[in-house]
Protein backbone atom coordinates (compact mmCIF):
# COMPACT_ATOMS: atom_id res chain seq x y z
CA UNK A 1 0.00 0.00 0.00
CA UNK A 2 1.46 3.50 -1.10
CA UNK A 3 1.47 6.46 1.86
CA UNK A 4 -0.49 9.40 1.06
CA UNK A 5 1.13 12.78 0.99
CA UNK A 6 -1.65 15.27 0.65
CA UNK A 7 -5.19 14.88 1.21
CA UNK A 8 -8.06 17.45 0.86
CA UNK A 9 -9.61 17.65 4.25
CA UNK A 10 -11.62 20.08 6.04
CA UNK A 11 -12.76 19.91 10.02
CA UNK A 12 -15.49 22.36 8.63
CA UNK A 13 -17.22 19.58 6.27
CA UNK A 14 -16.30 17.29 9.13
CA UNK A 15 -18.01 18.52 12.26
CA UNK A 16 -21.92 17.71 11.83
CA UNK A 17 -23.84 20.91 11.63
CA UNK A 18 -26.34 19.47 14.08
CA UNK A 19 -23.43 19.40 17.00
CA UNK A 20 -23.42 20.92 20.50
CA UNK A 21 -20.27 22.39 20.05
CA UNK A 22 -21.53 24.22 16.48
CA UNK A 23 -24.35 25.77 18.47
CA UNK A 24 -22.34 27.31 21.81
CA UNK A 25 -20.15 28.37 18.95
CA UNK A 26 -22.86 30.38 17.48
CA UNK A 27 -24.46 31.45 20.32
CA UNK A 28 -21.39 32.46 22.60
CA UNK A 29 -19.18 35.17 21.62
CA UNK A 30 -16.05 34.65 24.52
CA UNK A 31 -14.10 37.15 23.23
CA UNK A 32 -14.65 39.09 26.41
CA UNK A 33 -12.71 36.34 27.95
CA UNK A 34 -9.09 38.20 26.71
CA UNK A 35 -10.06 41.59 28.46
CA UNK A 36 -11.09 40.18 31.80
CA UNK A 37 -8.39 37.85 32.61
CA UNK A 38 -5.44 40.40 30.90
CA UNK A 39 -4.37 41.57 34.05
CA UNK A 40 -3.29 37.90 34.51
CA UNK A 41 -0.85 36.74 31.57
CA UNK A 42 2.82 37.96 31.67
CA UNK A 43 4.34 39.99 28.62
CA UNK A 44 7.06 38.29 29.03
CA UNK A 45 8.25 34.62 28.75
CA UNK A 46 6.83 32.14 26.69
CA UNK A 47 3.78 33.16 24.97
CA UNK A 48 0.69 31.81 26.62
CA UNK A 49 -2.39 29.94 25.11
CA UNK A 50 -4.86 32.07 24.56
CA UNK A 51 -7.56 32.38 27.14
CA UNK A 52 -10.57 32.50 25.01
CA UNK A 53 -9.04 28.77 24.15
CA UNK A 54 -8.45 27.87 27.86
CA UNK A 55 -12.11 28.90 28.69
CA UNK A 56 -13.12 26.83 25.55
CA UNK A 57 -11.12 23.62 26.86
CA UNK A 58 -12.71 24.24 30.51
CA UNK A 59 -16.27 24.36 29.11
CA UNK A 60 -15.02 20.81 26.86
CA UNK A 61 -14.30 19.22 30.14
CA UNK A 62 -17.61 20.26 31.94
CA UNK A 63 -19.69 19.71 28.93
CA UNK A 64 -18.32 16.28 28.16
CA UNK A 65 -17.35 15.17 32.00
CA UNK A 66 -13.73 15.09 31.20
CA UNK A 67 -12.14 16.25 34.80
CA UNK A 68 -8.53 15.25 34.15
CA UNK A 69 -6.64 17.92 32.34
CA UNK A 70 -4.25 15.24 31.16
CA UNK A 71 -7.39 13.31 29.48
CA UNK A 72 -8.87 16.48 28.33
CA UNK A 73 -5.81 17.51 26.22
CA UNK A 74 -5.66 13.67 25.09
CA UNK A 75 -9.33 14.23 23.84
CA UNK A 76 -8.34 17.42 22.20
CA UNK A 77 -5.57 15.83 19.78
CA UNK A 78 -8.44 12.89 19.35
CA UNK A 79 -11.56 14.48 18.66
CA UNK A 80 -12.56 16.44 15.02
CA UNK A 81 -15.02 18.54 16.75
CA UNK A 82 -13.20 19.44 20.05
CA UNK A 83 -10.16 20.78 17.44
CA UNK A 84 -12.60 22.74 15.77
CA UNK A 85 -14.16 24.01 18.13
CA UNK A 86 -10.96 25.40 20.36
CA UNK A 87 -10.45 27.28 16.39
CA UNK A 88 -7.16 24.00 15.81
CA UNK A 89 -6.54 22.79 12.26
CA UNK A 90 -4.96 19.20 11.73
CA UNK A 91 -1.46 20.16 11.09
CA UNK A 92 -1.67 22.67 14.48
CA UNK A 93 -0.63 21.15 17.68
CA UNK A 94 -3.85 21.73 20.33
CA UNK A 95 -2.73 22.85 24.28
CA UNK A 96 -1.19 19.99 25.85
CA UNK A 97 -1.16 19.77 29.88
CA UNK A 98 1.79 21.06 30.43
CA UNK A 99 1.56 24.18 28.10
CA UNK A 100 2.13 27.85 29.62
CA UNK A 101 -1.37 28.95 31.00
CA UNK A 102 -3.51 29.99 33.88
CA UNK A 103 -5.22 26.59 35.41
CA UNK A 104 -8.62 26.66 33.38
CA UNK A 105 -10.63 26.93 36.68
CA UNK A 106 -8.61 30.81 37.03
CA UNK A 107 -9.93 31.80 34.03
CA UNK A 108 -13.29 30.55 34.61
CA UNK A 109 -13.32 32.08 38.02
CA UNK A 110 -12.38 35.40 36.86
CA UNK A 111 -15.19 35.11 34.11
CA UNK A 112 -18.42 33.52 35.91
CA UNK A 113 -17.33 36.65 38.83
CA UNK A 114 -18.03 39.01 36.40
CA UNK A 115 -21.27 39.75 34.97
CA UNK A 116 -22.16 37.71 32.06
CA UNK A 117 -24.84 38.74 29.66
CA UNK A 118 -26.41 35.67 27.65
Amino acid sequence: MQTKWFYSFSLEERVPQDRLLRLVDKTIDLSFVRDLVKHTYSHTGAPSVDPVVVFKMALLGYLYGITSERRLAEEIRLNLAYMWFLGYDLDEQPPIASSPRPAPGTVCRLTASSSLKW
